[in-house]
């Protein structure tokens, strides 16, 4: 076994076998239950460890952490979904945005952005693009790097999400195409950041928390005028799959051989 293939099983084991196990057994009344997922980034920095000791623990955390270089992508990746969600309530009732505008930020807002900034993205995002993106990039095209983080990434929530986003087959197809949206504009955004992890970090956070910022912002708007769920996933995913047409050369290039310089994207783990 290569240590690139050893490093690869201990990032699924530690990623998916404890926090499937508190999915299945911990109840969600337990404070603990919300932040196992942070099980996914320390798998990223355990995959690191066994791929290189402390060399290469020091590396994946020097390249992840980086903060120089990387914050206009952090700005750009928080703006993403707040963007298209803006856009999605243009196309279902612009006439009505200028006249719900009253923004009415509390304590409890505040604290509930606080909360999702940890449990979900600061939790996982170590694990999926700072580890397994940047990986799987030295073997495959951008696009398919997206397509697989995007279905392992599916399957991880399926214990959390069994009896809800998996309960019937519109919900998994919308959550699954989310998955893929969210996946598709950061294996471009990463690289672009020289391989720091708070692009993603800030992307994720904005997808998970701008239809909640968006209905606080616009309070008379109407909640089926809101993004989210499974009638708003296929706009999302076509504006993403417009932008992977826009940019396709990047997409769709695969490193003609590893280890050589430029046969990888910015920001992939050296093999």
């Amino acid at each position: 076994m290569s240590k690139h293939q050893r490093g690869l099983l201990v990032f699924l084991f530690v990623a998916f076998v404890p926090v499937w196990a508190c999915d299945i057994f911990m109840s969600e009344d337990n404070p603990l239950y919300w932040y196992t997922a942070l099980f996914c980034t320390l798998g990223g920095f355990a995959a690191s460890y066994a791929e290189g000791g402390r060399d290469g623990l020091r590396e994946f955390g020097r390249r992840t952490l980086r903060v120089a270089g990387s914050l206009r992508f952090i700005v750009i990746g928080y703006l993403i979904p707040l963007g298209l969600g803006l856009g999605w309530m243009a196309l279902r009732a612009a006439g009505k945005l200028p006249a719900t505008f009253h923004p009415a930020f509390d304590a409890g807002f505040l604290a509930m952005l606080a909360t999702a900034w940890i449990t979900g993205p600061f939790a996982e995002e170590f694990g999926w693009r700072g580890y397994l993106q940047t990986r799987l990039l030295n073997r495959m095209s951008p696009f398919l790097t997206a397509l697989v983080v995007a279905l392992i990434w599916a399957v991880w929530h399926l214990p959390a999400f069994y009896d809800s986003v998996f309960s019937s087959l519109r919900s998994t197809l919308g959550f699954t195409a989310h998955c893929l949206t969210l996946s598709l504009l950061l294996v471009w955004l990463v690289p672009r950041a020289g391989g720091s992890v708070w692009p993603a970090v800030f992307l994720h956070w904005s997808a998970n928390t701008h239809a909640r910022i968006l209905e606080t912002t616009f309070p008379g708007i109407g909640g089926g005028n809101l993004p989210g769920g499974a009638s708003s996933a296929p706009y999302y995913l076509g504006a993403a799959l417009l932008f992977v047409v826009w940019q396709r050369k990047y997409y769709f290039h695969r490193p003609s051989r590893i280890g050589t310089p430029g046969a990888t994207p910015q920001g992939a783990m050296p093999a």
